[in-house]
């Protein structure tokens, strides 16, 4: 807070898994005074793994998509995905989601 307070500005605090800094809960940065708190690993790596079963399964096909699967998205499911995360962030008015 002290930090925050003396350059007017938010804070962003970037969450790396593996990384130097201590996990935080939600409460904790926001008594610190963090803003934005950057999840990016996290995220990546499960995305990752899914695009890493994905290809594994293509392979095993012979080239051929997978039917089903074990965690199965279509263009619905990912339109509806999408479709969601904009209606909350137009019902905020803003592009980023502030730490509750």
């Amino acid at each position: 807070r002290e930090i925050r307070g003396r350059i007017g500005r938010p804070l962003v605090f970037n969450q790396i898994a593996g990384g130097k800094s201590p996990s935080r809960s939600f409460r904790e940065l926001r008594e610190a005074g963090i803003s934005v708190a950057i999840y990016s690993t996290p995220c990546l790596f499960a995305a990752q793994s899914a695009m890493d079963g994905a290809m594994k399964s293509i392979l095993q096909g012979n080239g051929h998509l997978p039917e089903g699967g074990t965690n199965p998205i279509g263009i619905s499911e990912c339109t509806a995905i999408l479709d969601e995360n904009l209606a909350r962030r137009n019902a905020r008015g803003a592009r980023v989601s502030p730490i509750r």
